[in-house]
């Protein structure tokens, strides 16, 4: 790969970031060692990236622009017109500071939210974040077991055996999950929601759902009833779907085999509301 670094005001574009034109607004190195090789020297040199428009900027390595095919323009802009840029980019970012603490304000008093932990550096974001997902589902699921980790310092890892769907509970803490990867490798794009700068957010929330030997047996017959013997015949059973060997049959009649369907059945039965 060629490490020959793009200048400051250089132009360039990428699809996953609809098409928009960016110009390189600054390059940084880390010191590297004389016998790494290209690939890491490029891993090395980043650039800051602003949106011609003025709306953003990003920090991106040399090798993620070549790796992810930017386009590099032929137009360049001044070093004024880059100033121009940060100065507009720098009172944008004031005036979208001075909304948001309105709208946290406003958040952080939501009748929905009553006596979540407001976050406040004093502690790891997840462990915050772990605290009010248990206070929520305390409230919104009463009587049913949830179990709430933190996996990391970005991570939270929440599971439950039957009770409410996947999705319901997705509704209740969703919120809890402040990015999402781009389609551009490696870049993990942040939703700054307020919600999370006044509760808490994590990178990765992790929702998930187990099943038990009741609900699996009620999904077999929920299938025994819709296809009959065709399908479900008589060695079908709770002990062929823990093996796992249901995966391998009847993709002539499911997308996913078997046991994929019976899985999609057991996420669709509500066993709190059926209570």
């Amino acid at each position: 790969m060629s490490i020959k670094m793009l200048n400051i005001g250089s132009c360039l574009s990428y699809k996953g970031y609809a098409g928009y034109t960016f110009v390189v607004s600054e390059v940084f190195k880390s010191k590297v060692n004389i016998n790494i090789d290209n690939e890491d020297i490029g891993n090395l040199i980043n650039y800051v990236l602003i949106n011609i428009n003025g709306s953003s900027s990003i920090t991106i390595s040399h090798s993620d622009i070549f790796r992810c095919n930017w386009a590099i323009l032929e137009h360049t802009l001044s070093k004024k017109e880059i100033n121009h840029l940060k100065i507009f980019i720098s009172t944008n970012e004031k005036n979208i500071e001075e909304e948001k603490r309105k709208v946290i304000d406003e958040i952080i008093n939501f009748p929905e939210y009553n006596g979540l932990y407001i976050y406040d550096n004093s502690e790891t974001e997840s462990k915050s974040v772990a605290k009010n997902i248990r206070k929520l589902l305390k409230r919104h699921f009463h009587g049913v077991k949830f179990s709430v980790r933190m996996d990391g310092t970005k991570s939270v890892n929440v599971n439950w055996v039957d009770g409410p769907t996947e999705e319901d509970v997705e509704a209740i803490i969703g919120r809890f999950k402040k990015g999402y990867f781009k389609s551009m490798p490696g870049v993990y794009e942040c939703n700054d929601d307020p919600f999370n700068i006044a509760f808490g957010g994590v990178d990765y929330l992790s929702v998930n759902r187990d099943f038990s030997d009741e609900l699996i047996k009620e999904a077999i017959n929920v299938l025994s009833r819709k296809y009959g013997d065709d399908i479900i015949v008589s060695e079908k059973t709770l002990e062929e779907y823990k093996t796992g060997n249901l995966w391998m049959v009847h993709h002539d009649k499911f997308k996913c085999g078997l046991k994929g369907e019976l899985n999609r059945i057991m996420n669709s039965l509500d066993k709190y509301s059926a209570k």
